[in-house]
Parts: C-alpha cells; structure tokens; sequence
C-alpha cells in the first residue's frame, strides 16, 4: 500500500474520530435527559406545594368541623331550655327562639363554606394524583434513557478505542518525512489530503497540470499546485 492511500485511510479515521469524540461529547452532556431531569424537578416541587396547600385545607376544614360541632352544642341547649317547660315569659321564649334561628343560620353557613372546601380539596387531590402519574412515568422514562444513555456511551467508547488502535497501527507504516508533511498541511487546511478525480483536485475542485499527474503516476507524494493538499487518486480504491 503506497503512502498516497495510507494517508487518506489515516485522514478518514481522523474524520471519524473527531465525529465520534463530538457524537460523545454530547451524549455525555445529555440535553434532552437534563431537561427531562429540570422538568421532573418542576413537577416534584409543585406536587410539594399542591400538597402543602392540601395539608393547609385540611386544617381549615377540621377547625370549621369544630366550629360546627360548638354550634349544634348551643343549639341543643337551647333546644332544652325552649322545651324543658322552664320558661315562664313571652319575651324569655321570644329570644330564645330568635336565638335558635340565629344558630341555625350560622349552622347553614358552616355547612355551605364545608361544602365549598370540600370541593376545593376534591380539585386539589386530582390535581396531585395528575401531577403525581405524570411524574411517576417522566421518572420512568429518565431511568431508561439514563441507561440507554450508559449502553451509547460504553458503545462509542469502545468504538474510538479500537479506532485510535488502528490510527496507531497505520501511523507505523507512514513515514516520518509524510507524517510531518501531514501535519504541515493540516496546521492550514482542515482535510490534508484530498481525491483526485480525474485531473481534477476534490479539495480545491482545480484541474492539475499534466507533470502533476505524470509525476502523481510515478507513486510519489504529490501535492496540489493550488491548495496544497497531498492528492489520493481514486482509481486506487
């Protein structure tokens, strides 16, 4: 195998290498996991308020219980003293029974803000287990891209691995005159060798002069008159 094309093969692992490295680095910083992960932390946090805000009726409710359970005390005793038979004057039995009425309707009142917080509660609970089965699968699915995260890397890893070994192996048989030349030319251009189709140069897409090409078949390194690059004839493919 001539220099030529044990170049090119050295530049395609290169290629390869630098797409790898960069396929890992994102992999590794893992957007879509992140913001999956930000997303599950926003909906953990509003399960905790939805549940503080729960924990806040719930103590309402159970004062206004107690708030009641008073209220149908008084109206009791004053059920007793209405009819006991201990009342001996109009004007006694008259507040007594303005005062019933007046408990009574308190009593409605209580009965209509329970209702109401009930209700309020009863949106609240659907709301955390919404919440709640909503977390619960995003949880789920961030296990498993966590995992399928781990397989890609350990995959890709093992992948530039046995590349780079296979850089090195082929980096043995380049020269040290070519491999400097290589270098030179790619401190300047991103692809240092380029494909000659033709008489045509792919990197800088010019036609060659012919003592190019006749000194091209000779086997020798040649690099284009125009950008520079060491030329690959693919006819050798």
């Amino acid at each position: 195998m001539n220099q030529n094309k044990i170049l090119w093969k050295y530049q395609e692992i290169e290629r390869i290498l630098e797409k790898e490295e960069k396929v890992l680095k994102e992999v590794i910083k893992g957007k879509e996991i992140s913001q999956r992960i930000k997303k599950h932390k926003l909906l953990k946090n509003n399960f905790e308020t939805k549940k503080n805000i729960l924990k806040e009726q719930e103590n309402r409710l159970r004062k206004v219980e107690h708030e009641r359970t008073e209220l149908e005390y008084e109206i009791e005793i004053i059920k007793n003293q209405l009819y006991g038979g201990k009342i001996n004057d109009l004007k006694q039995l008259e507040n007594l029974m303005k005062k019933e009425e007046q408990k009574k309707i308190e009593l409605n009142e209580i009965d209509s803000r329970t209702l109401e917080m009930m209700e309020e509660m009863d949106i609240v609970k659907e709301d955390l287990k919404g919440i709640g089965c909503k977390g619960r699968e995003l949880g789920k699915i961030i296990k498993n891209m966590l995992e399928e995260r781990k397989r890609t890397i350990e995959k890709i890893e093992k992948y530039i691995m046995e590349k780079k070994i296979e850089k090195e192996e082929i980096t043995n048989k380049i020269t040290k005159e070519n491999i400097e030349k290589y270098m030179d030319i790619k401190s300047r251009k991103k692809d240092p060798v380029a494909m000659l189709k033709g008489d045509i140069c792919m990197g800088c897409h010019m036609d060659l002069p012919v003592m190019t090409l006749t000194k091209l078949k000779a086997k020798g390194i040649i690099v284009c008159n125009n950008c520079g690059r060491i030329l690959y004839p693919c006819e050798e493919e």
